[in-house]
């Protein structure tokens, strides 16, 4: 499922965070947003979980997206769209309102997106396990 880029966002920043060199980061046009899962209530997670876009097959945890994580933190690839009066808007992110940023990073497609890469989510390597399912 995409996620709704028409929609736009705005993240409110702590006061220790000085704008101005927020307004350079406009220029960046897309970065990373890393954020924690504060509605997330699970005490324990599983080794390997059934992610929707897998239609009921399992994985290992860390070969997916879940937001049941022994470290509860996200990282989602949003569009930049502004810096104003101490907001940060964006567009392309798919969270729950009040969800604590933790950090922005920046999109640098020669480092973040190399030559040789694989949806871990949807090779079968990742998928096939040997692992009883009992552990999940």
């Amino acid at each position: 499922m995409a996620c709704n880029t028409s929609l736009t966002s705005g993240m409110s920043l702590n006061d220790m965070i000085v704008m101005i060199p927020l307004k350079t980061v406009v220029c960046m046009i897309t970065d990373r947003i890393i954020y924690y899962f504060h509605m997330n209530t699970n005490k324990r997670c599983h080794s390997k979980v059934r992610p929707p876009r897998l239609d009921g097959q399992s994985c290992g945890l860390f070969a997916s997206r879940s937001p049941h994580r022994p470290n509860p933190l996200g990282l989602s690839l949003v569009k930049l769209d502004s810096v104003k009066d101490g907001l940060v808007f964006v567009s392309g992110i798919d969270l729950l309102d009040g969800t604590p940023i933790i950090d922005i990073k920046p999109y640098i497609k020669q480092y973040d997106s190399p030559d040789v890469s694989t949806d871990g989510q949807q090779t079968s390597e990742t998928c096939d396990s040997t692992e009883s399912e009992d552990q999940e």
